[in-house]
Parts: structure tokens; sequence; C-alpha cells
């Protein structure tokens, strides 16, 4: 959940099952943020070449498709 009390808002965020990591960007002095559920950490390729487990990296092989699901739920309290 990302909360804002002063605005009584809340933003629940559920990914499916192949999205297990999550990016969070907050810009210096900006009023803005990034949140987003992805397949895999930063730098996945560089970091399983070097052998570092559960970066969810994967190749797809020709015409295979990676489906995913995301709900953005807005709560207002």
């Amino acid at each position: 959940h990302a909360i804002w009390p002063e605005r009584g808002l809340a933003l629940a965020i559920h990914g499916g099952a192949a999205l297990s990591h999550f990016i969070v960007f907050t810009p210096a002095d900006q009023d803005f943020l990034c949140l987003e559920p992805v397949t895999h950490c930063i730098d996945a390729s560089n970091l399983a070449f070097q052998g570092v487990a559960d970066t969810g990296d994967r190749t797809l092989a020709p015409d295979e498709r990676l489906a995913v699901t995301v709900r953005f739920k807005v709560e207002v309290f």
C-alpha cells in the first residue's frame, strides 16, 4: 500500500505470481513517484549471469508469451 493520509487516499497494488519484484522510484525534488510491479529485479540479466539467484530473469522462446495481471485499487478513507 501507498498511503497519503493528508489526502485521505491509499493505493493498493496487486500483481500476479509472475510479478515477483517491485520497483519504487522517487525522484529528488519532484512531487511524484512511480510504483511498478515487475517480473525481475533491476539489472537482472547481468546479476543472473554473475550467478545471483532469484533475479526473475527469464528468456522466452520465439513466439512464447508471458501474460501478467496487475490490479490497482484506490482507497478513500
